[in-house]
C-alpha cells in the first residue's frame, strides 16, 4: 500500500463517497455516514482501498492473531476469563498493545497521509475535468444524432466527483461562459459546471452571470454546447428546492426564444436527423420530466415557487404562429403544446397538476389569464371534428407513414404535420377532459373561440365531440393493431366521457342534448331512417354502450336517463332515453329491428344494452318505468332458445370455422351466461324476485350466481360490491330459497363457518395461530354470521329449511364431521346440550356464543320463534342448559353462554316493546359494585325484573276509550293542542300547509308534554296524516302512471 497504486486506490474510495455527501444535510451527519460506510455502501468490500488495507492487515497480523488463539485455547480453553471478557476480546486487547499493530499503524498513517496530500495538491488533475483522461470529451461527445433520450433524464448521475466551488472559481467560471469566449472555453467551463452541485451555482452571487452564459450557450448552434448546458439543468431538476425555481424559469425563457424563433419552421413536420428539430425535442422533454416529478413536492415549496413556476408554463403553452400565408397542409397554427404534445401526448403534466388543491387552485387562476391555451385546445377539437368529414383515411395515412419513416431500430424519425395535428388533438383532448371534472374549470365555460360567432359551452363541445363516435361521415375503417388504438378518436372520446361519468357531478352530461346525440344512431335505427348509406360500426355501439352505462351507474345518470333533463316522474313520456334502451334491447334480442337499415347487431352489442337496462330495473323505480317492455319474459326466451340451441349443437371439429353467433357452441355459451346474468339482477328488488320466479328460470339463475360466487369474480364491471343484496332478496322467498339451496350456495357457506369457527375439509398445516378471541364474535367469524343472517331473517326462508326437518341424532360426533346443511349446524352449534357435542367442538364456548347469537337475531321474527318452538323446543333446551350450570341447583355461573341463553330466554317469553319488556345485556356491567344488575333464571315464568311496571298510567286521560273524536269545539282540560288541533282542521287536511302546521303542533307536543302523545290522540293523527299524504303528488313513492306513448 504505497506509491501510484495506494493513489488509485484512495482516490476510487473518495469518490464513491460522493452520493453519500450530497445527501447530507450537516457536515455531523457527513461524518456519521462516512464512519459507518460499510453499513451504507453494498460495495463496500468491493473497493481497491479495502482489499489492500484487508490483505495488508492479514500479512501483519495474522500470524499474531493465530498464536494468541492457539495460546489461550491451550490455557483456559473456551472458559470465560475472571473480568468476564471472551477469548475473542482478551485476543484483541493483546493483537491492539502488540508492536506489530503499532507498527502497522504507524506504516498505514504515513502512507495514507503521503496520498492523501498527493490527491489535495492535485484536486483539479484528480478530481475535476482532466481526471477522466484526454480522450474522455472524445468518447463522451460522441453520439449518434437520432438517440434522443441521452443526456436527459434528470435522474442521471453526474459525471464527476463532487467539487465545492469557492467566489473566485463562480467569477472565472462566469468570465468563461461569455459568448466570445472560445468555443474550448466554453466547453472546459460547462464541463466543470456540470461536476459541481447545480444548487449551490444557483445560490452563489455570479449566479446571474452565470445563466446569461447557461442561456447563450443553450441557443449556441453548437449541438454539444448545448446538450452540455441542458445537462446541468438536468443535475439541478434532481432535487426540489426553491433554488430549482431558476433552473426551470432558466429553461422555460429559453424554450421561450426557442419558438419564437423556430415556431414557424415546423410547419411540414418535425424531423429528428435535424439538430434544430433534436434541440426542441430534448429541451421540451426535459421540461416534461420536470413537470411530471414536481407536484410530489409541491407541498414542501413555498407558493411563490408553485406560482412562478406555472405562470412560466403557461406562458410558453399559450405560444403560437399563426402563418399569414395559406399553407396547403393545414390551416391550425402551430402551438408549443404541439411539441408537447409529442413528448406528452396523454397530457399527464396537466392530470398531475391538477390532482392536488395545491397547485389545482393557481393553476386555474393563472389560466384564467392564459384563456388562450383552452381556446386553442377547444378550437382544434371542434375542427378535428369537423375535418373529420373528409372522405380520406387520415389514420391510414398515418399509418403509412409510421411505417415508412423510421431507423433500422424502428424509432420514428420525422412526424408529419397531419400527426402533429393529430397528438395535439389527443393532448388538447385529455387536458379539456380533466378540466371539465372540476368545478372551477368548468367555468371557463361557454368559451369565445375565434372564428366561430357563437360561444361554446360544455354541452355543444361534448356533442361535438360525440359525433367522432356516432356519425358514420366521421369514422374510418382502418385494421387496427394495438398501438394505433389506443389512440383511436373514438376510443378517446369514450374515454374521456366515462371519466366524466364516475365523477362526483355528472350534471354536465345530464343532458337531453347530450343523451339524444349518444342515442341518435340507435333512434334511427329503430325509426329505420335513411342515413345515407352508412351504419355505424360495432365499435360506435359498444362505445355508445360503456359511456351510458357508465352514466347509469350514478344515481344522478340513473335519474336522468329514466326521467329526462326535466326530471320530471309524473308527466313523462316514452321518448326518454331508458324507454329508447329498453326497446333497442328487446327488439335486438327478438330480432325485430328494421333489416333495411343495417345487418342485426351482434350479441356483445345486444348484451351491452342489455347491460344498461339491467342497471335501471335492478333499483324499484327503474323497475316501475320499464315494467312495460316486460324485459324478463323476453330475456327468459332467449335463454331457453339458446338453451335448446346449445343441446341441439354438435361438438365442433377441428377445421371447421363458423362465424354465425348462433352456430358456434362457445359463442352461445357466453351468450347463454350474459343472458343469466342480466335475469338475476331482477333480484335487486322484490318486485324482480317475483317477476324472477315467474320466468321458471331461477334456479338457472342462482346456479349461475354461485359459479361466480365461488371464483369470487365480480358482479360486473360497474358494481363495486357482491351479491350480497340479491341474495337477501331472494332468500326473502320460499323460491328464492330453494333455489340457493339446490345450487350448493347454502351449504357453501356452512362450511365456510365451519371451518372458521371450528376446522376445514383439509389437514393443511397451520403456520400461524389464529388471534385469540375477545370479542364473543370476533372479526372472521362476524362476516360468516352476517352471511348466514342474509339467508335466515326471514321466515319464508327458515321454513324452506327447518320444517318438519328433526334434529339429527348421531351417537357419535367427531371434529373432523363438517355440517352441510341449516339442521345440521343448528346441532352442532345451538343444540348442544350433550357432554359428546362438547367434545365434539375445538372451540366450544365461541362456536356455542356464535350459534346463540344468530339464533338470537333469527327468532326476532315471531312466527320463525314459533315454528322452532313448536319443533324442536328451544326454551326448555336453553332452561335446561341454564339449570345444568348452577351452582347447588341454585345460583347460575355467569359467562357469556349464561348470558347469551338469559337473552334468548328473556326476549321469546315477553313481546312488546321497550316500555313492556327489558330485555337483559350480554355483558357484565363496567360497574364492580354490581356485576350484573339482573337475576338469571331456569325456570317460567321470568323474574320480576324483565317486566315494568306499566300499571302507572299518565295523569292525562285522553279523552274516552271510544274511537270517536270529541264533538266539543271547546279547548278542555281533559284534550291537548295536539287533539284540539286535528278536531279544528279535520275538515282541512287537503290543503297544502296543513301537513306542515300538524308538524309544529306535533313537535312543540313533544317538546313540552311528550307523556300526551298516545293512545287516541296517536291513533287520530297517523289516520289525518295518511288521508293528506296520499292525496298530494310529491309525497307519492310510486305513483300510477299512464305513458303517452309519444
Amino acid at each position: 500500500m504505497e506509491g501510484p497504486e495506494l493513489v488509485n486506490s484512495l482516490r476510487q474510495l473518495v469518490i464513491s463517497f460522493e452520493p453519500y455527501l450530497r445527501n447530507a444535510s450537516s457536515y455531523e451527519q457527513a461524518q456519521e455516514v462516512l464512519l459507518n460506510l460499510e453499513a451504507h455502501d453494498e460495495n463496500f468490500h468491493r473497493y481497491q482501498f479495502v482489499s489492500q488495507l484487508r490483505a495488508k492487515i492479514d500479512e501483519s497480523l495474522g500470524g499474531l492473531i493465530e498464536d494468541e488463539f492457539e495460546r489461550f485455547s491451550m490455557s483456559q480453553g473456551s472458559d470465560v476469563a475472571s473480568d468476564q471478557k471472551t477469548v475473542v476480546q482478551k485476543v484483541t486487547d493483546q493483537v491492539l498493545k502488540s508492536r506489530e499493530f503499532e507498527n502497522l499503524t504507524h506504516y498505514l498513517r504515513t502512507n495514507v497521509s503521503q496520498a492523501a496530500q498527493t490527491l489535495q495538491n492535485n484536486f483539479e488533475q484528480e478530481f475535476g475535468s482532466g481526471r477522466h483522461g484526454p480522450d474522455f470529451e472524445d468518447v463522451r461527445d460522441k453520439r449518434h444524432s437520432n438517440e434522443m433520450d441521452a443526456n436527459m433524464s434528470f435522474s442521471s448521475s453526474y459525471p464527476g466527483s463532487l467539487m465545492f466551488m469557492n467566489q473566485d472559481q463562480a467569477q472565472k467560471l462566469a468570465e468563461e461562459l461569455d459568448p466570445h469566449r472560445s468555443l474550448e472555453d466554453r466547453q472546459c467551463s460547462l464541463h466543470t459546471l456540470c461536476s459541481l452541485a447545480p444548487l449551490d451555482v444557483v445560490a452563489s452571487d455570479q449566479w446571474s452571470d452565470i445563466r446569461r452564459g447557461l442561456l447563450a450557450a443553450l441557443e449556441d448552434p453548437d449541438l454539444n454546447l448545448a446538450t452540455k448546458s441542458l445537462k446541468f439543468i438536468a443535475q439541478g431538476f434532481s432535487t426540489v428546492t426553491s433554488q430549482t425555481k431558476e433552473l426551470y424559469l432558466l429553461l422555460v425563457d429559453y424554450l421561450v426564444d426557442l419558438c419564437k424563433k423556430n415556431l414557424s419552421r415546423l410547419k411540414n413536420g418535425v424531423d429528428v436527423r435535424k439538430s434544430e428539430h433534436i434541440r426542441i425535442i430534448r429541451s421540451f422533454r426535459l421540461l416534461n420530466e420536470f413537470q411530471l416529478i414536481v407536484p410530489s413536492y409541491w407541498i414542501r415549496c413555498p407558493e411563490i415557487l408553485v406560482e412562478q413556476v406555472i405562470e412560466s408554463t403557461l406562458k410558453l403553452f399559450s405560444m403560437q404562429h399563426v402563418s399569414t400565408v395559406a399553407s396547403s397542409v393545414t390551416n391550425i397554427p402551430m402551438t408549443a403544446l404541439h411539441l408537447m404534445a409529442l413528448i406528452d401526448p396523454k397530457a399527464m403534466w396537466f392530470n398531475k397538476w391538477m390532482h392536488g388543491s395545491y397547485s389545482r387552485i393557481p393553476l386555474l387562476q393563472k389560466l384564467d389569464g392564459q384563456k388562450k391555451i383552452i381556446e386553442n385546445a377547444v378550437k382544434h377539437c371542434l375542427e378535428f371534428t369537423a375535418s373529420r368529414k373528409i372522405p380520406f383515411d387520415l389514420m391510414s395515412d398515418i399509418s403509412d407513414t409510421l411505417s415508412r419513416v423510421s431507423n433500422s431500430d424502428g424509432h420514428r424519425m420525422h412526424y408529419t404535420r397531419h400527426e402533429m395535428d393529430y397528438i395535439y388533438f389527443i393532448h388538447s383532448l385529455n387536458l379539456l377532459g380533466k378540466l371539465l371534472c372540476h368545478k372551477e374549470g368548468r367555468k371557463f365555460f361557454p368559451i369565445k373561440v375565434k372564428d366561430i360567432s357563437e360561444p361554446i359551452s360544455i354541452t355543444k363541445f361534448l356533442c361535438s365531440l360525440i359525433q367522432l363516435i356516432v356519425d358514420p361521415g366521421n369514422l374510418v375503417t382502418v385494421k387496427y393493431n394495438p398501438v394505433s388504438q389506443q389512440f383511436d378518436p373514438g376510443i378517446l372520446v369514450t374515454d374521456m366521457l366515462k371519466v366524466l361519468c364516475i365523477h362526483h357531478d355528472v350534471t354536465i352530461l345530464c343532458k337531453d342534448e347530450v343523451t339524444n346525440t349518444l342515442l341518435s344512431p340507435i333512434s334511427h335505427w329503430l325509426d329505420d331512417e335513411d342515413t345515407g348509406g352508412h351504419a355505424c360500426p360495432e365499435s360506435a355501439y359498444l362505445h355508445i354502450a360503456d359511456i351510458l352505462a357508465q352514466l347509469a351507474a350514478s344515481s344522478q345518470g340513473r335519474q336522468h336517463l329514466l326521467y329526462g333533463e326535466g326530471q320530471d316522474r309524473f308527466t313523462r313520456t316514452k321518448s326518454s332515453a331508458a324507454h329508447i334502451i329498453a326497446d333497442f334491447a328487446k327488439k335486438a334480442i327478438n330480432y325485430d329491428l328494421p333489416g333495411d337499415f343495417a345487418a342485426p347487431p351482434s350479441t356483445i352489442v345486444t348484451g351491452s344494452f342489455v347491460y344498461i337496462c339491467r342497471q335501471l330495473y335492478n333499483t324499484c323505480e327503474g323497475l316501475l318505468a320499464m315494467n312495460a317492455y316486460e324485459l324478463h319474459t323476453t330475456l327468459a326466451e332467449a335463454l331457453n332458445e339458446v338453451s335448446r340451441e346449445l343441446d341441439m349443437a354438435s361438438t365442433p371439429t377441428p377445421g371447421s370455422d363458423s362465424g354465425s353467433d348462433i352456430d358456434d357452441p362457445k359463442k352461445l355459451s357466453i351468450w347463454s351466461d350474459t343472458l343469466k346474468d342480466n335475469l338475476l339482477n331482477f333480484a335487486a328488488t322484490p318486485k324482480g324476485v317475483l317477476l324472477l320466479q315467474q320466468t321458471h328460470t331461477m334456479p338457472e339463475c342462482v346456479s349461475y350466481m354461485y359459479s361466480r360466487y365461488r371464483n369470487k369474480l365480480q358482479v360486473s364491471k360497474c358494481e363495486k360490491f357482491g351479491y350480497g343484496t340479491m341474495v337477501s332478496q331472494l332468500a326473502a322467498t320460499a323460491a328464492g330459497m330453494v333455489a340457493l339451496r339446490q345450487s350448493g350456495f347454502i351449504q357453501s357457506i356452512i362450511n365456510n363457518t365451519w371451518t372458521v369457527l371450528e376446522c376445514g375439509l383439509d389437514d393443511s398445516p397451520v403456520f400461524h395461530g389464529k388471534i385469540w378471541a375477545v370479542e364473543p364474535v370476533y372479526k372472521d367469524a362476524h362476516k360468516q354470521l352476517i352471511n348466514l343472517l342474509k339467508v335466515l331473517t326471514s321466515y319464508a326462508a327458515v321454513y324452506e329449511v327447518l320444517h318438519e326437518q328433526p334434529l339429527p341424532s348421531h351417537e357419535n360426533y367427531t371434529f373432523r364431521q363438517m355440517p352441510n346443511t341449516v339442521i345440521e349446524l343448528i346441532d352442532r352449534l345451538v343444540f348442544v346440550d350433550k357432554d359428546i357435542k362438547i367434545h365434539s367442538l375445538f372451540n366450544y364456548e365461541q362456536s356455542h356464543v356464535f350459534g346463540l347469537r344468530m339464533f338470537g337475531i333469527i327468532m326476532s321474527c315471531l312466527d320463525t320463534f314459533l315454528l322452532i318452538q313448536s319443533q324442536y323446543k328451544i326454551q326448555e333446551m336453553l332452561l335446561s342448559c341454564q339449570e345444568a350450570n348452577s351452582i347447588n341447583d341454585r345460583d347460575i355461573i355467569l359467562d357469556m353462554l349464561s348470558f347469551e341463553r338469559n337473552y334468548i330466554l328473556v326476549k321469546t317469553y315477553l313481546i312488546g316493546g321497550p316500555s313492556e319488556r327489558v330485555i337483559p345485556p350480554r355483558s357484565i356491567s363496567e360497574d364492580s359494585s354490581v356485576s350484573f344488575p339482573y337475576p338469571l333464571f331456569s325456570t317460567y315464568p321470568v323474574p320480576r325484573e324483565y317486566v315494568p311496571n306499566v300499571a302507572g298510567r299518565s295523569a292525562m286521560k285522553q279523552v274516552g276509550d271510544s274511537l270517536e273524536v270529541p264533538s266539543s269545539p271547546t279547548f278542555s282540560s281533559e284534550e291537548n293542542e295536539l287533539s284540539h288541533f286535528l278536531h279544528e282542521t279535520k275538515n282541512s287536511v287537503y290543503e297544502s300547509d296543513w301537513m306542515e302546521r300538524c308538524r309544529k303542533t306535533f313537535g312543540h307536543l313533544l317538546e313540552t308534554k311528550p307523556e300526551q302523545a298516545k293512545g287516541h290522540v296517536m291513533q287520530e293523527l297517523l289516520e289525518k296524516v295518511l288521508e293528506s299524504a296520499t292525496n298530494k303528488q310529491d309525497e307519492m313513492t310510486f305513483p300510477l302512471i299512464t305513458y303517452s306513448g309519444k
